[in-house]
């Protein structure tokens, strides 16, 4: 869904959230949302 509507492969979007899962420091997608929410992001 991500990656058709903004014209990536699938795994071109996998691997920037892997990336930014581990800038954050987190594990899953329910991490990071709470990681940005703290972070006013």
């Amino acid at each position: 869904a991500i990656a058709g509507r903004l014209g990536l492969g699938e795994g071109t979007i996998k691997s920037h959230l892997r990336n930014i899962y581990r800038k954050l420091q987190v594990r899953t997608r329910a991490e990071a949302a709470a990681h940005a929410v703290q972070l006013d992001i």
